[in-house]
């Protein structure tokens, strides 16, 4: 008996000694979480315009409106069915509300209201991309699909102005019509 008794306080005066060490592996071992050191893949123009050539889109409204603005004269906007999603029942998004991840925006230039197409400015919603500015990757292309404002720019031009209404998550259609 002596002999059990002997062995375990053996056990137990050992027993704080390894805590320590113990408890440093523990903490060790859990701070390894192995986070991925990888930039998020940038999308790219050719990306960006697939977006706005997929079928799915609706137009915010079907009339052109003279926005005079730096896009050029008379404009359609469209959304993707993402977009739509958060969209209310006046097709517009709610104050304070925001797009959600893989939304697109679509804007169509006309020279004339109910002319051909002039060019098209895309606003697609992914804010991990390290091109993105306010969230959104933003491009611009001509009718015949060359790129006039590449997704490369991070939307300096473009955030400024749309960065002015944060309560519309930078899309500046509902404040023009």
């Amino acid at each position: 008996m002596i002999r059990n008794q002997s062995e375990k306080s053996t056990r137990w005066f050992l027993f704080p000694r390894f805590l320590p060490s113990v408890i440093v592996g523990i903490v060790l071992f859990s701070c390894n979480d192995k986070k991925s050191t990888t930039t998020p893949q940038a999308l790219t123009d050719a990306e960006i315009l697939a977006f706005a050539s997929q079928s799915g889109y609706e137009f915010y409204r079907t009339d052109t409106v003279n926005a005079n603005g730096p896009h050029g004269p008379f404009i359609l906007v469209r959304f993707n069915e993402t977009a739509q999603s958060v969209l209310d029942e006046t097709n517009k998004l709610p104050q304070g509300a925001s797009f959600p991840k893989g939304s697109t925006l679509v804007k169509e230039v006309f020279a004339v209201s109910g002319g051909t197409l002039i060019r098209r400015y895309v606003m697609h919603k992914k804010a991990t991309d390290p091109k993105a500015g306010i969230n959104w990757v933003w491009a611009g292309f001509e009718a015949d699909g060359s790129v006039n404002f590449p997704v490369s720019n991070k939307g300096v031009g473009c955030k400024e102005c749309h960065a002015a209404n944060p309560n519309r998550d930078g899309a500046k259609i509902f404040d023009v019509y």
